[in-house]
């Protein structure tokens, strides 16, 4: 199976802390990779650095064969490289459909006369987000509730939101920071069935998460990172019983060492 993401040698400090230290990683296609690892491991930085949100301070990202060496955000999400946050970042008052519709805005080609006038190639266009969005609703089980405000869903139902609106572009790679985050185990349950079957429409995830019943039931591999370093990879099996997870989970420095 080809790799979708190499990094290479990447490192991000800010000022005199380093939050990732010349990190290599291979991300395989149509695979589940999480992150893990304790508070300040850098896997949010990671996440921040492979979407563009700011550079790193060396090293390389390269997608798809391509190295990402100042592209600003907004062409890496072009190229197929989606997210979530850890906050959901919805429009409240806006129709959970419209917020959907929302992250399908690069995907159009009419501009603002064309929508101002109504043109059929606008109209055309619209219809096409709107049947998209809704498929992609049908996707994550909140179809029959499109019309409802966003603001009025259940935080979990928020979640599942923000993972449709940003898997509707059909990105190649999709990162979810935090997915099962607030909620509660059923809720867990159909956001892991999700992601599975977000994988079998040929989209690679890439996650970060702390609930570890959710990773180990989740993940085909997991990437462990402590203070900014790879410490372990692999199986969930086989990360769960590595000594080094375990200290730097626990805290146990002669184990870590």
């Amino acid at each position: 199976m080809d790799d979708i993401l190499r990094i290479e040698g990447l490192t991000k400090a800010f000022g005199g802390v380093v939050a990732v230290r010349e990190l290599d990683l291979d991300i395989q296609e149509c695979q589940v990779t999480a992150i893990i690892g304790p508070n300040g491991a850098g896997k949010t930085t990671l996440f921040n650095l492979i979407a563009g949100v700011f550079p790193p301070t060396r090293g390389r990202i390269i997608f798809q064969g391509r190295d990402l060496k100042g592209m600003p955000d907004y062409r890496r999400a072009g190229m197929g490289i989606g997210r979530t946050f850890q906050d959901v970042r919805l429009f409240g008052n806006m129709s959970v459909l419209e917020n959907v519709m929302v992250g399908l805005h690069l995907k159009g080609k009419s501009g603002m006369l064309d929508a101002a006038f109504h043109w059929p190639g606008a109209r055309r266009e619209e219809e096409n987000v709107r049947l998209t969005a809704i498929n992609t609703l049908n996707l994550v089980g909140l179809g029959r509730k499109a019309d409802m405000k966003a603001g009025e869903l259940t935080f979990g139902q928020q979640k599942l939101v923000a993972v449709a609106r940003a898997v509707a572009p059909q990105p190649r790679l999709i990162m979810l920071d935090e997915p099962a985050a607030g909620s509660n185990a059923l809720e867990r349950m159909e956001i892991s069935d999700l992601v599975k079957r977000i994988v079998e429409m040929k989209i690679t995830v890439l996650l970060v998460e702390h609930d570890m019943r959710f990773v180990m039931g989740t993940a085909q591999r997991v990437v462990v990172l402590d203070g900014g370093v790879r410490i372990a990879d692999g199986t969930p099996g086989q990360v769960q019983s590595d000594k080094r997870v375990i200290a730097a989970y626990l805290g146990e420095p002669e184990a870590r060492a």
